[in-house]
């Protein structure tokens, strides 16, 4: 695919940022996040006319960063990452590309395997990415904290790729902002979109909730494990993603249920994490001698689990990652690899994230306690030999984002680039476009991992198609 890159420029927030938030402090969560940027891409069929689509989103996006003035702001330029962001206005970076060869449509994409035999490098082409902007590199001091990048296909179509600083973006608050962005594109001039994002200071709660904590300054989390990084530079790395019909996933939900236990609930999520975890976990086992131990990481979403709950539209990293376990060696077979086994496992993990808990590690007097959690579940992690991260961007309304010419046909997540670092052991879950019942899940591991899990006959039969095309 050949893309020339049309214009890139700064959107800056449509109204100044108050002197007294010029500085944008991180919560004690945010300190403890990844450096890294978080990729999407959404693809969009061509609006009804082109006129102005142009104008329209750099208008939109002014006004949505008036709420959202962080995006608008750059990392320390001293370089001090765990600490907090400057508020400059200087905007975000945004590109607008095209695709010079006139087959190549967006249908024509999306109609071929976009994942695999080298679809993932052309699909890096559509994000705002360059020798500064890495997906798993972090940035230089005085960085841009968002990149999005705009690029228009021959037949009208169109994509949004975007790499947002993980230091204080989560999967939630990205939503929160492609939706309100794709509202204020619809309300248009005239003010409308102005007044729908104007800056809502309650909706920056995690820096009181969480208050910076000095015990995380200079000082990265221990888990996931740097080595997600360094193995994936050592060895190669394969991707897949694996896509899981409505029916497939009702069999699936009554195969996790304990036997005998009618009325236990099992999500669409639980039910496809419980089943790609054993499917890898008996690929790890495969390919070790038995020997050590796999941890499997997610996060769970903080707002909904205080008491009260934080506004769902909050702004950051309002996460807290739980964890649990299982021997390589356990017994042989496929011991702890049972499907209700590992449903029990993760339910019992995020149960641990209650409101009781968030209220002993919240405000400034909990942030002794809440060192101490964190550095309990690290001790306890520390032995894992591998670390495999799962997260769920289901049901968070990324489909529901409509810039007024219709909702994404898809929404990549795409997790790897054509060279540089890249990371294995990473398990990402995604709403399937046509219905809101289905599930496609990106999985990241090892090539020769990869191979054994393709072939898991377990996986398989519940798989509905591996990479197929999303216009299916």
């Amino acid at each position: 695919m050949e893309l020339e890159i049309i214009s890139e420029t700064c959107i800056k927030p449509s109204s100044p940022t108050p002197p007294n938030l010029k500085t944008y402090r991180f919560s004690s969560i945010d300190q403890r996040a990844p450096s890294s940027y978080m990729p999407t891409i959404l693809f969009f069929n061509p609006p009804p006319t082109l006129d102005k689509i142009s104008s329209s989103l750099k208008r939109s996006l002014s006004e949505t960063l008036t709420r959202f003035y962080p995006l608008a702001g750059r990392t320390d330029p001293e370089g001090g990452e765990n600490l907090s962001i400057d508020c400059t206005d200087d905007g975000v970076r945004y590109v607008e590309a095209r695709v010079n060869d006139p087959s190549f449509t967006l249908a024509h994409y999306l109609d071929h395997r976009v994942v695999n035999d080298g679809g993932l490098a052309v699909m890096t082409k559509l994000l705002p990415l360059n020798d500064a902007v890495r997906m798993f590199r972090p940035p230089p001091p005085g960085s841009h904290i968002a990149h999005i990048q705009v690029t228009f296909f021959p037949c009208g179509g169109l994509s949004i790729g975007s790499v947002f600083s993980h230091k204080i973006v989560d999967a939630p608050t990205l939503s929160s902002f492609f939706r309100l962005w794709s509202a204020a594109a619809v309300a248009g001039g005239g003010g409308g979109g102005g007044d729908l994002v104007a800056r809502d200071d309650s909706l920056f709660c995690a820096g009181s909730v969480f208050p910076q904590n000095d015990a995380f300054v200079a000082r990265a989390p221990r888990v996931p494990k740097p080595a997600m990084l360094a193995r994936a530079q050592s060895v190669p790395a394969a991707t897949r993603r694996f896509v899981f019909n409505a029916s497939a996933i009702a069999r699936l939900k009554e195969e996790c249920k304990p036997i005998g236990v009618a009325d236990y609930t099992v999500s669409r999520v639980q039910a496809v994490t419980a089943l790609l975890c054993g499917s890898i976990l008996r690929a790890f086992r495969a390919r070790s001698d038995n020997s050590g131990t796999t941890l499997f990481v997610q996060p769970v979403n903080l707002r909904t689990r205080a008491d009260p709950p934080l506004p769902t539209n909050s702004f950051g990293n309002l996460t807290m990652s739980v964890a649990f376990r299982r021997l390589h060696n356990e017994g042989g077979g496929d011991e702890g690899t049972g499907l209700s086994s590992l449903v029990k496992s993760m339910k019992e993990s995020v149960s641990r994230i209650d409101g009781e808990l968030i209220r002993r590690i919240r405000g400034e007097e909990g942030k002794d306690e809440f060192t101490k959690v964190a550095e309990e579940a690290e001790d306890e992690a520390e032995d894992a030999e591998r670390h495999v991260m799962v997260n769920s961007f289901s049901r968070l309304g990324y489909y529901e984002i409509d810039f007024g010419w219709g909702r994404p046909v898809w929404m990549a997540l795409p997790c790897r680039e054509e060279s540089g670092p890249a990371v294995v052991n990473l398990v990402l879950v995604n709403d399937t476009r046509r219905s809101g019942e289905g599930l496609e899940a990106w999985v990241l591991l090892g090539a020769d991992d990869m191979a054994v899990l393709e072939s898991d006959e377990e996986l398989l039969s519940f798989v509905s198609s591996i990479d197929p095309s999303p216009l299916d």
